[in-house]
């Protein structure tokens, strides 16, 4: 594991210095074969993601959260085959999620929000094996795919603040049996609120629209909190994406978890 995160930093595949700026130094770490996590977050990089990132074929977590990158997301990410978890929340990016990102049949974890992307959101994420979604607050727009339901382990389902139509399949709560939270507020979502979502037993929050959706609030959901405010937490991120109980604390609260 590689952990450069609370820095401002330039590296090479033999150099890892801290305090460089990164516009002076290169970010250059591809070819790290066996690398399995790498952790750049809390950076001020201010350019693109690197496409040598990819070199680093064994990789089973990327964090590139609140790093300032710019522009589209790479397609070359894609070829990441182990990937599980890809942490891009809280930069500048832009433009389309590649459809590449349909190949990481192995992903589980993505954080995307806070971000400016735009387009729709893929149908080739039902490829994947993704159980947390987060892609709160960004230009998102079209429907939900019809794919995302096929995605039987989910357990957050974030889309706040987007531009997204249409309305909630009435299968949700069967297709999402472990789902915890479902936050769609700030979208265009119509219809009525699915009636299955009592059988997603394990749902402790609903945040939908406020004044989109028709009909009533199934009474099978009186037991859940169902708000239509902005939650307080609209991005949060998975608690086992910053625990190892092997590696050490470190000040940037990050400890990658893959052997």
């Amino acid at each position: 594991m590689i952990h450069l995160g609370c820095s401002v930093l330039g590296m090479t595949p033999s150099t890892f210095a801290c305090g460089q700026h990164p516009r002076q130094g290169a970010l250059e770490i591809g070819g790290l074969f066996r690398l399995r996590v790498l952790v750049l977050s809390n950076n001020s990089f201010e350019r693109k993601i690197p496409t040598n990132l990819t070199y680093c074929s064994g990789l089973r977590e990327l964090n590139l959260i609140d790093d300032k990158f710019e522009g589209k997301i790479p397609k070359e990410l894609g070829s990441l085959s182990k990937l599980r978890a890809l942490g891009l929340f809280r930069n500048n990016l832009t433009e389309n999620i590649p459809t590449s990102l349909g190949n990481l049949s192995s992903l589980t974890i993505l954080l995307a929000g806070e971000n400016n992307l735009e387009g729709s959101i893929l149908e080739e994420l039902g490829r994947t094996s993704l159980d947390w979604i987060q892609l709160g607050i960004n230009r998102l727009s079209g429907a939900i795919p019809c794919s995302l339901y096929n995605l039987s382990n989910m357990r957050y389902f974030g889309l706040t603040a987007n531009q997204l139509e249409g309305s909630l399949s009435q299968d949700m709560g069967a297709a999402f049996p472990h789902l915890r939270q479902l936050l769609l507020f700030g979208n265009r979502l119509t219809g009525s609120v699915p009636i299955s979502l009592s059988n997603a037993s394990m749902l402790e929050q609903i945040n939908l629209p406020g004044d989109s959706f028709t009909g009533p609030v199934p009474l099978t959901l009186g037991g859940l909190v169902i708000s239509q405010g902005m939650p307080d937490s609209v991005n949060p991120l998975p608690p086992e994406f910053f625990v190892n109980p092997r590696c050490p604390p470190c000040s940037g609260g990050y400890q990658g978890h893959y052997d």
